[in-house]
């Protein structure tokens, strides 16, 4: 059952999302007992070909539901779990230009959006990050903190402009931005709760601590 759960949480493959799905898709794979069915070099023979070969077959249906209709052409005539996988990732890997362009534009137009709230916003900037990394394209330190800090809403600038006065690595900057950024909402959100009002200059002294200890 608990396997059925978060197979429906998992991601569906939609042509332009490869890497955040492979790796979703690969845990899920690994937590099933499938994961040494995706990356066999060579197909088992003998006594364990017959354990092999119904993992194998099971592998694929959980593949198949898990692309988008209109992408189910190059593995529609299979029924190889690891043969499906070889020709997706010969498909989604082969053209790492188009990708790393695709997951570029995709990077520097997120905004946060403040009704989805700044962990979805964090989380995604992370998730191109990885997915860009995973082809040999690793962003620095100082474009992950810029964009962090100067695509907040409009209504965080204040707190843009505190974050930015921290003098430290970009590494550790990036560490420290996150974390004051969850800290500031939820601060935030806790003025909702009968209490002594915060201040905003008490707020925002607070996250300048917090960066910069």
């Amino acid at each position: 059952m608990a396997d059925k759960a978060i197979f429906a949480t998992l991601p569906i493959l939609n042509g332009s999302n490869w890497f955040e799905w492979k790796k979703e898709v690969e845990t899920f794979l690994l937590m099933a007992g499938l994961d040494r069915i995706i990356d066999a070099e060579e197909v088992p023979t003998g006594a364990k070909a017959t354990e092999w070969n119904s993992k194998d077959h099971k592998t694929y249906p959980y593949l198949f539901f898990l692309i988008k209709p209109n992408y189910h052409a190059p593995i529609i005539n299979m029924k190889s779990g690891r043969e499906a996988w070889k020709k997706l990732t010969t498909k989604y890997e082969k053209d790492t230009a188009m990708t790393c362009m695709a997951l570029c534009q995709q990077f520097y137009s997120l905004r946060h959006d403040p009704a989805v709230g700044i962990a979805v916003f964090i989380g995604t900037v992370f998730s191109i990050i990885h997915q860009l990394s995973a082809i040999d394209h690793k962003l620095d330190d100082l474009k992950i903190s810029n964009k962090l800090l100067i695509r907040l809403y409009k209504s965080w600038a204040p707190v843009c402009m505190v974050l930015t006065l921290c003098e430290k690595s970009e590494k550790a900057k990036i560490e420290k931005i996150t974390s004051a950024l969850k800290e500031f909402k939820v601060n935030n959100l806790l003025v909702a709760v009968p209490r002594p009002p915060i201040k905003s200059e008490e707020s925002e002294q607070t996250l300048l601590s917090c960066l910069c200890m």
